[in-house]
């Protein structure tokens, strides 16, 4: 892909030509985007049970496919600063953990309601910073917020809250040089190391100034010598983050039980609903697919096992007449 400047895009045609897309596609879902014609509204479950994330996720194909080039666009044409570790070229959650091995101190905050605090006007805003006139500003902000703002669930709202969390990630980062320790933003999760670290109140100013709040309950500082997390990694080890115990126990037993008993046995046995049987593979992949990025020798052990089971599951799924086949084959 060529690299873009955005001040080149002066019109409609010009947009169209950069996201693979229509003219008439962009006035259509631009101006009707808000519309839950386009979107289906998903309950997710969430990891500690407390509850459901809402996610948004489009079903009309073209904007979709806006929204993916825009991404990609984005991304392959901003520099963003070293700090900024979620959804950005090179970046990775064990990245991001790697920042702050063997530390005294490690200081995580959580920004409340992330995406959802960031409105229409601040994304307009960060569009125009990156080169957007004020048409193609616009057009580009309704194409990925609902009721003008981001939501959880467009491939676009992860990059452009790294756009719009400029000028807070200067802040944090001149912050940061004043205690002399590090600083990294993965998404909505704030991380600051060191033998001194900001405090609360530091944080919620910066975090005021630019119209986000502090998630109170998820505001942690971890000593030396205590369990010490970074976007779910323990940083203990000085010389590269480590996939917690508590998941490797976790995922050696579901394994190991799912191995004895057969997959959907053991879905039933812990009270996995039909429905959510293929959202628990997934969710046994995805466990899967983020060792291998952080810890890749344990992970080929668990991914050899959780193939055979799920050979196993596939044969087994065939032989029974009118079952449901979570494996379709292509």
């Amino acid at each position: 892909m060529r690299r873009i400047e955005f001040s080149e895009i002066r019109n409609i045609d010009d947009l169209a030509k950069c996201l693979s897309c229509t003219n008439e596609d962009l006035r259509r879902l631009a101006f009707d985007a808000t519309s839950a014609k386009h979107c289906r509204k998903m309950l997710i479950p969430k990891k500690n049970k407390s509850g459901h994330r809402i996610v948004y996720k489009s079903f009309d194909k073209s904007l979709s496919l806006i929204q993916k080039n825009l991404e990609t666009t984005i991304n392959h044409n901003e520099i963003f600063p070293e700090c900024v570790q979620g959804f950005v070229r090179k970046g990775c959650i064990a990245k991001n953990a790697g920042k702050h091995l063997a530390k005294r101190y490690v200081l995580n905050a959580d920004i409340e309601d992330f995406f959802e605090s960031i409105g229409m006007l601040q994304i307009v805003n960060a569009f125009k910073r990156i080169g957007c006139n004020d048409d193609i500003a616009i057009m580009l902000s309704r194409l990925c917020t609902l009721d003008e703002q981001l939501v959880q669930g467009f491939s676009t709202s992860p990059v452009i809250s790294n756009l719009v969390c400029h000028g807070m990630d200067e802040d944090f980062v001149t912050l940061s040089k004043q205690y002399n320790c590090t600083y990294t933003r993965y998404a909505d999760d704030m991380s600051f190391s060191g033998n001194a670290v900001p405090t609360q109140g530091d944080i919620e100013d910066i975090l005021s100034n630019h119209g986000f709040k502090l998630n109170k309950k998820k505001f942690f500082l971890q000593k030396r010598g205590d369990k010490q997390y970074v976007t779910g990694l323990t940083v203990f080890d000085d010389k590269y983050p480590r996939i917690p115990k508590r998941i490797k126990k976790k995922l050696r037993l579901t394994l190991y039980y799912a191995d004895k008993y057969g997959l959907l046995n053991h879905f039933e046995k812990i009270g996995i609903d039909w429905s959510f049987v293929d959202w628990e593979i997934n969710k046994i992949d995805g466990w899967i697919a983020f060792m291998f990025s952080v810890e890749p020798a344990l992970a080929k052990n668990f991914k050899a096992k959780w193939n055979i089971i799920l050979d196993e599951h596939k044969k087994s799924m065939s032989s029974e007449s009118g079952a449901y086949n979570v494996f379709p084959e292509n």
